[in-house]
């Protein structure tokens, strides 16, 4: 015996099924958040510092493609 509202339950599951498929869509890098350097680094704008009060991280294009590679589907 259901003491809930089925249809209420059915939203619920909708919810979450929703933000499911959101975080799963969503890409692993914010682009808004790379430039790229005068010597043609990649650079990453964090979104938090570091502890260390770093703010970006910089790579050369190859490196940062083969860890973008590597992250793609583990967010």
């Amino acid at each position: 015996m259901s003491t809930g509202n089925s249809k209420a339950g059915c939203e619920g599951q909708r919810d979450k099924r929703e933000r499911l498929c959101r975080y799963i869509a969503r890409p692993p890098v914010a682009v808004l958040r790379l430039s790229l350097s005068s010597t043609g680094k990649v650079v990453y704008t964090l979104k938090t510092p570091y502890r260390d009060g770093t703010t970006r991280v910089a790579f050369e294009p190859v490196d940062f493609s083969a860890k973008a590679l590597n992250q793609q589907g583990s967010h």
